[in-house]
């Protein structure tokens, strides 16, 4: 369904009119609802794979700009994951010793806007390997009425309940808004 469409079902059933909730407001309920049900798990339209070809001596690489959370780190060569570790540790653990060795460990910093993503492994690698990362990625749903939803047709209603939950909510009709 187009954001119209579910913008009129929410609409249909809170049982509200254009004057009572605007447009403005339902599609802000859509799209909150749609970031609620792309941070509960890893759905297979939000998770994206890239291959990463280390060289020696260097620890941080630039990712997909489109990599917002690293899911796993896979050594091919070892089929062993990497664990996820913070930038603080690494950097003490990187002060106290000068390791170049296969990487056990990774820092992932998903950048600010306009700078791409980095992981950066920890320790530094010896010697060439290869890697395959599996990240989540944040799909738009935008604002423009003839946008659908990346997820199955089946489900689009979901994010119609959710509007109607929040117009309901914010009336105060906490008995329909709980049902």
């Amino acid at each position: 369904m187009q954001r119209s469409e579910l913008r009129q079902f929410a609409r249909d059933q809170a049982v509200v009119s254009a004057n009572q909730v605007s447009d403005a407001l339902i599609d802000q309920y859509l799209t909150e609802g749609y970031q609620t049900l792309l941070t509960r798990r890893n759905w297979p339209w939000a998770v994206g794979t890239e291959a990463l070809a280390t060289v020696a001596d260097q620890a941080v690489y630039a990712i997909s700009v489109e990599a917002k959370k690293i899911i796993a780190v896979l050594d091919l060569e070892d089929n062993a994951y990497l664990r996820s570790e913070t930038l603080e540790r690494i950097l003490v653990k990187s002060n106290m010793t000068v390791a170049t060795t296969t990487p056990l460990e990774f820092y992932f910093d998903s950048g600010a806007s306009g700078v791409a993503p980095t992981l950066q492994l920890f320790p530094i690698p010896a010697s060439a390997r290869d890697y395959t990362i599996h990240y989540r990625t944040a799909p738009v749903f935008g604002i423009d009425d003839t946008v659908i939803p990346p997820f199955d047709d089946l489900f689009h209603l979901v994010l119609g309940d959710w509007a109607t939950y929040r117009i309901w909510e914010v009336e105060e009709d906490l008995d329909r808004s709980d049902a």
